[in-house]
C-alpha cells in the first residue's frame, strides 16, 4: 500500500527543496525524491516525526542538530555512507514544524527488497562468499563509523542500501541520524547521552541484547556487530534469525540466553568451524565477549574464511626430504655386502635388504592417531626425538614446519589491524610416512640397488 503524505509536502517547494514524491515511510518519518535547486541535482530527503508534534520540538532539536552533524561528518569520511548534504526545520502547511535531512539521491533498492526478490524468484540465499562480496563495503562503513566514536544502533536490511553504481553495485549504510553520539565535538570521550529512554531505537528482529536490557552492558560497537551479524546469517539462511511479530515478544527473545546468540549451524548455514566461530563470538550475550567493532569483527571473518580447517603434513612433496639419506644409506651397505659371491652375494643382498626395511616403517604397522602436543612446537620436536625412524625420516621437513608454525603463532599484532585466534598450525610428528603413499618407492628403490650391486658382485667374482 502506497504511504500517505502525512504532511502533505509532495508539489511545495520549501527552502530550495522541490518535492517531487514520497518514495517511503519508516517509523521515524517519510522520505521524499525531490530536487536541491541551488545544486540542480537529485536528493533524498528525510522528514522526522515528532510523535508529541511541537510541543516536543524543543526537546529534540537540539539533539537532532548535533546528530546530523555526526552524520554530515561520517559520509565526508566514508564513500559508503550515505552521504550527508543538509539538514534544518521547515514548516508545513498544517503548521507543523517538521525536522529534515537532505540525503544524496541513489539508485537502487534497500537490502530486504533484495532479499524479498531473490525469495519471490525462487533463487537461492546468498553464499558466503557472495555475503562477503556484497558487504564489504556496509562493514567499512561501519568500521569508519566506529573509529570515529559512533554507534548506528539500528543496523539492519532496510538501513542498507543496494545503490547502482558506474562500478557496479555497492551496499551503502543509511540513517547514521538516529546513531547514538559517544564523543560529541571531540569524537575522543564517550559521553552519555540518552536518546528518550522510552524509546527502543531499533528493530526487535535485529537489536543486541544490551538495548533491551541496559543491564546487560552499554550500547558500544559491539552493539552493532551483533546486528551486523545477524543481517549477514540472514542472508546466507534466507530467513530472519529472529522471526518475532513485535517489540516485548523481541526482548524476551533477545535476553534469553536461549535464544540470544544463535550460530550459523542452527540456522541450517554450513559453514567451516572457523568462520562458524566467528559468527558465535560475534552473537554472545555479554557485549564484552563480542568483538569489539565491525572493523575487527569483519577482519577475524576474512582471516576465518581462508584458514585451513586443519593442520598437519604436506603429502604433495616431490621429492620428500629423508628418502635421498635412505637411498645413500642403502648404496652404502650394498656396497658392504657387494664383496660377497654366488649364494653369498644373494643371501648379503636379502640381509641387506631385510635391513634397510626394518627401518622403514610396514605397511601393517598400526596407524596412530595424528595429534599435536600440548607444548605447541617444542613439544613437537621433544615428540620426534623419540619416534622410530619411520617418523624421522621426515624430520627435516617436520622441524620446518614446527618453526614456521611457530613463527606465524608468534607474529607481532601490528601485523593487521587484530590479533588473530591461533588456530592450530603445527604439523603432527608422528604421522607414518606410508600416508603419503612413499613406502613403496622407497621398498623399490632400495631393493634395486641392493640387487643391482649384488649382480655386479657376483659377475665380478667370476669374472675369468
Amino acid at each position: 500500500m502506497a504511504a500517505k503524505d502525512t504532511f502533505a509536502l509532495v508539489g511545495q517547494t520549501l527552502q530550495n527543496l522541490r518535492f517531487d514524491a514520497l518514495v517511503d515511510e519508516g517509523g521515524f518519518g517519510y522520505v521524499y525524491r525531490g530536487r536541491h535547486l541551488g545544486l540542480d541535482e537529485p536528493v533524498a530527503i528525510k522528514c522526522l516525526k515528532i510523535a508529541g508534534g511541537n510541543s516536543e520540538l524543543g526537546s529534540f532539536e537540539s539533539r537532532f542538530r548535533d546528530e546530523t552533524k555526526i552524520a554530515y561528518r561520517l559520509s565526508q569520511g566514508s564513500l559508503d555512507i550515505v552521504r550527508s548534504i543538509s539538514s534544518g526545520t521547515l514548516t508545513t502547511s498544517h503548521g507543523l514544524t517538521v525536522p529534515y535531512m537532505v540525503l544524496e539521491w541513489l539508485d537502487g533498492r534497500t537490502l530486504t527488497v533484495e532479499m524479498n526478490a531473490r525469495k519471490n524468484n525462487d533463487l537461492a540465499p546468498f553464499t558466503f562468499d557472495e555475503t562477503m562480496n556484497w558487504m564489504t563495503s556496509a562493514a567499512r562503513a561501519l568500521a569508519h563509523a566506529h573509529a570515529e566514536g559512533v554507534v548506528h544502533r539500528d543496523v539492519k536490511p532496510s538501513n542498507l542500501f543496494v545503490a547502482e553504481t558506474r562500478d557496479g553495485k555497492r551496499v551503502k549504510v543509511l540513517d547514521f541520524g538516529l546513531a547514538k553520539i559517544l564523543a560529541p565535538d571531540t569524537f575522543m570521550k564517550p559521553e552519555a547521552q540518552p536518546t528518550a529512554s522510552h524509546v527502543f531505537v531499533c528493530s526487535p528482529a535485529y537489536g543486541a541484547p544490551e538495548q533491551f536490557s541496559r543491564e546487560l552492558g552499554a550500547l558500544s560497537p559491539a552493539t552493532d556487530v551483533y546486528s551486523f551479524a545477524f543481517v549477514l546469517m540472514e542472508m546466507m539462511s534466507g530467513k530472519k534469525v529472529r522471526e518475532v511479530g513485535n517489540l516485548m515478544e523481541g526482548m524476551l527473545r533477545a535476553i534469553d540466553p536461549r535464544f540470544a546468540s544463535p550460530s550459523p549451524s542452527s540456522l541450517g548455514i554450513a559453514l567451516p568451524s572457523a568462520v562458524e566461530r566467528v559468527f558465535i563470538k560475534a552473537v554472545a550475550l555479554d557485549p564484552k565477549e563480542r568483538w569489539k567493532d565491525v572493523g575487527e569483527f569483519w577482519n577475524e571473518l576474512e582471516a576465518a574464511a581462508i584458514a585451513p580447517e586443519h593442520s598437519g603434513p604436506t603429502l604433495v612433496d616431490p621429492v620428500p626430504a629423508g628418502v635421498q639419506d635412505a637411498m645413500n644409506e642403502a648404496r652404502r651397505r650394498a656396497e658392504a655386502f657387494g664383496g660377497a659371491a654366488g649364494k653369498g652375494g644373494t643371501l648379503a643382498m636379502a640381509e641387506g635388504a631385510k635391513s634397510i626395511e626394518a627401518t622403514l616403517p610396514m605397511a601393517h604397522a598400526p596407524k596412530r592417531p595424528a595429534t599435536v602436543e600440548p607444548g605447541g612446537a617444542s613439544a613437537s620436536r621433544a615428540a620426534v626425538r623419540t619416534l622410530p625412524l619411520d617418523a624421522r625420516l621426515d624430520g627435516r621437513r617436520g622441524d620446518a614446519r614446527t618453526s614456521a608454525g611457530s613463527q606465524r603463532a608468534a607474529a607481532p599484532a601490528d601485523a593487521g589491524p587484530t590479533q588473530r585466534p591461533q588456530l592450530p598450525s603445527v604439523p603432527p610428528a608422528d604421522v607414518p610416512m606410508q600416508k603419503s603413499g612413499l613406502l613403496p618407492w622407497v621398498v623399490a628403490i632400495v631393493v634395486f640397488v641392493l640387487a643391482a650391486a649384488g649382480t655386479l658382485a657376483i659377475f665380478g667374482r667370476h669374472k675369468p
